[in-house]
């Protein structure tokens, strides 16, 4: 009599679910920590016994580690765990088109050490992707780490991204499209890669480490020389059907206003990012305006003429005008979002947010709310984002930390 055969994808399946089961314990020590397996177990709806058989492999591989003991309402104080942070550490990269940074962080997101190089785009991809391997090595050796004491790379771009594809579709900085950059990247260091947008690299960074730690759903508006949004929803970016969502900079602010880069006319970037500020106040420069306490350096990034700007609203009315004006159309643009995809939190980042001090800030929360269908009951929170400059490449290594299976192999 011939034995029935085993399916040839049992093992594998039950490997799978062991897999999703481990990073789902390790999700809730690393949110609840320190916590009782008798809580994990509570909180996951598995059972003890699985509880107990995943957190030997957890140990094993040096993720977790016994940090105390719990309350007892009789009998023997519960053991607590807690996620050991420096088990592995994460590579994190943003790519602008002046400049690269590069990071090493620990598994809960906090910097170790980073280096900036100059990204040369104008030299061409390899040369982009070789000042990148010159920084990571850099980095490593000034941490006397080696690859193996690396779970992954995650790394964010500017541009249009589909991050399922690993591909850059364009980059009007870059000056480049279709680019295989996941591909590029594991190909030029051999890590495990992982590749996202910057703005929804933003989002992620503050969803998992940021203003968004206590939410389920929120959404990200990065308001910097140019201006983009990203939703997070249940945990995961939301991408769209092909790539696009999150383009708010592309909204018509302005019936026939002025032209965008994108080739459309009115576009709410055309009229209230950085970028547009700053070429406001220097036409009224030009034209023989004079405003208090200002003074603009063409030597300076735009970071710091946006910063100069509004420091002089607080003593210039004229400059102020500016600023909400700016602050009115970001405002309804927010509302337009609240309105319509019904969000826990929006949190309000990028140089513009950071410079301002409250400034803008308050300008587009009180506009927003002005807005809002059932306005004086809506309960989202509008919030200035925590991560700062570091947003992108906290979110750069969160692709990695909740991407990785800790019963593998390291990288």
């Amino acid at each position: 009599m011939t034995m029935p055969k085993k399916p040839k994808n049992r093992t594998a399946n039950l490997q799978l679910m062991q897999n999703l089961n481990i990073n789902l314990v390790l999700d809730v020590i690393r949110n609840n920590s320190p916590i009782s397996q008798a809580e994990i177990s509570r909180v996951t709806r598995l059972s003890p016994g699985t509880i107990t058989n995943l957190i030997k492999i957890l140990k094993k591989n040096n993720f977790v580690r016994e940090t105390g003991f719990g309350q007892s309402s009789g009998g023997r104080r519960p053991v607590l765990l807690s996620l050991n942070p420096e088990a592995r550490y994460v590579m994190a990269a943003t790519f602008f088109a002046d400049e690269i940074t590069v990071a090493l962080l620990n598994l809960l997101g906090d910097i170790k050490k980073e280096v900036k190089v100059a990204a040369e785009v104008e030299k061409g991809e390899t040369r982009v992707f070789e000042n990148f391997v010159r920084a990571a090595d850099s980095l490593l050796d000034a941490l006397h780490l080696d690859k193996k004491n690396i779970l992954g790379l995650g790394a964010s771009f500017e541009g249009i991204f589909d991050s399922g594809e690993g591909m850059l579709i364009l980059s009007n900085r870059f000056g480049w499209r279709n680019v295989p950059v996941r591909d590029l990247l594991k190909k030029s260091y051999g890590l495990k890669t992982f590749v996202e947008g910057d703005g929804r690299a933003m989002a992620l960074g503050e969803y998992h480490y940021g203003a968004g730690k206590a939410v389920t759903n929120m959404v990200c508006i990065d308001m910097d020389s140019g201006i983009g949004s990203a939703a997070v929803l249940n945990g995961s970016v939301y991408h769209g059907a092909f790539s696009m969502e999150g383009e708010i900079g592309h909204i018509q602010a302005v019936s026939d206003g002025p032209k965008c880069r994108c080739g459309k006319r009115g576009c709410l970037e055309t009229v209230a990012s950085g970028s547009a500020l700053i070429a406001r106040v220097r036409r009224a420069l030009e034209n023989g305006e004079k405003f208090k306490g200002l003074h603009l350096k063409n030597s300076l990034p735009e970071h710091l003429l946006a910063k100069a700007i509004f420091q002089a609203a607080q003593e210039d009315e004229g400059v102020l005008g500016m600023v909400e004006e700016i602050g009115c159309h970001l405002g309804l643009a927010v509302a337009n979002v609240i309105n319509y995809s019904d969000p826990e939190l929006v949190v309000l980042t990028g140089y513009m947010i950071h410079e301002s001090g409250e400034l803008l800030s308050n300008i587009i929360e009180e506009v927003a709310r002005e807005q809002l269908v059932a306005g004086a009951s809506r309960k989202v929170r509008i919030e200035k984002g925590v991560l700062g400059d570091n947003a992108a490449l906290i979110g750069a290594a969160s692709l990695v930390c909740w991407g990785f299976k800790p019963c593998g192999k390291p990288g």
